[in-house]
């Protein structure tokens, strides 16, 4: 029979196992996942990292808003600070400039910087006003209505975005131009997939 004193020894020794377990398994680096977009029977456009589930009726069907008015089917990204960060032409009344735009699927409309706005050559008396909601936060922005968003081959026109300073970037890809497309982010390749 073991003592007392050697059942406690034994109860710690495995404790401190199943924790150094626990810590190897739980604080690995977990690699990014590729993300797939689909569009159900309801016309719910829902994100997921795992492609099985996915309904197959959403894989079969197209959605009615799909666009694809280009050949580019693979667009390359930088990944910087976890934000997929994309090549953006922006047009407005004719003129186009390019810039470093934030693709964010968890927004619901896209932003244009001043600095943007300017190289664009927007007034004020080109733009309205509108309350912009962020979490905890809101205030009034500019808004203006864009010709045009390019992100390679795909486009989207008459966008009201708004004008807001950001730190390190020109803008952010907002849903309104996303919405419809069908993409995969593969995160390792740093490549969006159109589909």
């Amino acid at each position: 029979m073991m003592s007392v004193l050697g059942v406690n020894k034994m109860r710690t020794i495995m404790l401190v196992l199943v924790c150094f377990i626990c810590t190897v398994l739980f604080s690995a680096e977990r690699s990014p996942a590729e993300t797939y977009q689909y569009v159900d029977e309801k016309g719910t456009m829902s994100f997921t990292d795992n492609p099985v589930s996915i309904p197959k009726s959403a894989r079969k069907s197209k959605s009615m808003g799909d666009i694809d008015n280009g050949d580019d089917s693979v667009t390359t990204f930088r990944l910087i600070n976890n934000h997929v960060i994309v090549a953006v032409s922006v047009i407005y009344k004719g003129r186009e400039v390019k810039g470093q735009f934030v693709f964010d699927t968890g927004a619901n409309s896209s932003v244009i910087s001043p600095d943007i706005a300017r190289r664009l050559d927007i007034r004020d008396s080109d733009t309205s006003v509108a309350m912009m909601q962020g979490v905890g936060s809101a205030g009034a922005v500019s808004t203006v209505v864009l010709d045009a968003i390019k992100l390679d081959g795909k486009a989207a026109g008459n966008l009201e975005v708004s004008v807001v300073r950001f730190a390190n970037y020109d803008g952010l890809l907002g849903m309104d131009f996303l919405a419809g497309k069908k993409f995969q982010i593969d995160y390792h390749g740093r490549k969006i997939r159109w589909m």
